[in-house]
């Protein structure tokens, strides 16, 4: 069975996460090319990290939406 590890940490020691999944959880087929379960691990940990991950921008002063959505 092929895992994969996703960390993610601060510049400190002590905001550390860890997690680990098979490619079968991730719903990653391992019959394709390496370029294709590369690209979906890719996908796969940024959706991981923004939904482990807890942050705000706030620009003061200025009339900016940096949520990166578009109207």
């Amino acid at each position: 069975m092929t895992t994969v590890t996703f960390t993610a940490s601060t510049a400190g020691e002590d905001a550390r996460m860890e997690q680990t999944f098979s490619l079968e959880e991730l719903n990653i087929d391992e019959s394709g090319t390496k370029e294709e379960i590369a690209y979906a691990i890719r996908r796969c940990f940024e959706s991981w990290l923004m939904d482990s991950v807890s942050f705000s921008i706030v620009v003061d002063g200025l009339d900016v939406d940096v949520s990166g959505e578009q109207d």
